[in-house]
Order: structure tokens, then C-alpha cells, then sequence
């Protein structure tokens, strides 16, 4: 019998790979962000680890949530919210530039 799952495993791995880039990306713009914000490294920093810990925790509690509701739909549920959150986060950071400016 031929697995029937490679896209969603591919799609999977591909989120795994978007993640990490995502996650990765930011601490290289530390320097950025200090200039351009006037942001203390310390807050940066804190910054990563609070979002680090938010990861774990959203990864151990996504394992129920996803088992109740499946993989496809909570890939087109990600779907959906990530562009709303990426939308939103760019209007916080414009409306902070604009404070800081």
C-alpha cells in the first residue's frame, strides 16, 4: 500500500523549516532593532526568551488541541490566523516606531 501522506508530510516539514527560519531570524537583527527602535539589548533578549517560552508552551498544548481536531484542519486554521497575526504585528510595530520617533 503507498502512504498517501506525502504532501502533508512535506507540508509539515516545510512549516518545521519556516519556523526555524522565523525563529533564527530575529536574533540576527538585534543589532537593527536597538538602532532603529532604541530598544536595550537586555529588553531584546528578554524579548527571545519570553518568545521561546511561549513556543513550548503552545507546542505542548497544540498536541491535544490538534489530535481533536486533526492535522488538515488545524494546518488551514494556521493558515488563516498567521497572516491576521503578521498583519497585526507590523501595525504595532509602525505605531511603535512612530512613539519612539
Amino acid at each position: 500500500m503507498k502512504n498517501q501522506y506525502n504532501k502533508t508530510i512535506t507540508a509539515c516539514f516545510v512549516g518545521y523549516i519556516v519556523q526555524a527560519v522565523v525563529n533564527n531570524f530575529t536574533p540576527l537583527l538585534f543589532l537593527f532593532f536597538q538602532k532603529s527602535y532604541h530598544i536595550p539589548l537586555s529588553q531584546i533578549t528578554l524579548l527571545v526568551t519570553f518568545n521561546f517560552g511561549i513556543q513550548l508552551l503552545v507546542d505542548f498544548l497544540s498536541v491535544g488541541f490538534i489530535d481533536k481536531i486533526g492535522y488538515r484542519a488545524s494546518m488551514v486554521l494556521a493558515g488563516i490566523i498567521f497572516p491576521v497575526l503578521l498583519l497585526m504585528g507590523i501595525i504595532l510595530c509602525s505605531k511603535m516606531k512612530r512613539e519612539f520617533s
